[in-house]
């Protein structure tokens, strides 16, 4: 848990200038939409496996848990041009 949560502290301060720097030109949509996907992910993220565990039991938990962590894994390891 500790590692989880250093890799998210960083990653978290990070990103915002990494963002700015890629929409240098939109900087206040960029922002807007970057704390949007961060805020609505946060609470997608407390919701939905208390919601897939009350419906489906622990196989459904599991697996919407793995289903994210594999659409993570997709998404990084794509290369983007």
């Amino acid at each position: 848990m500790f590692l989880f949560s250093a890799g998210m502290f960083t990653i978290h301060s990070v990103l915002p200038g990494l963002v700015n720097r890629l929409g240098a030109s939109y900087r206040s949509v960029v922002n807007g939409l970057y704390l949007s996907a961060y805020y609505l992910g946060g609470t997608l993220g407390t919701f939905a496996p208390g919601y897939l565990l009350e419906l489906g039991g622990w196989s459904a938990f599991i697996g919407g848990l793995l289903i994210i962590v594999g659409l993570a894994l997709v998404s990084t390891g794509r290369e983007h041009a």
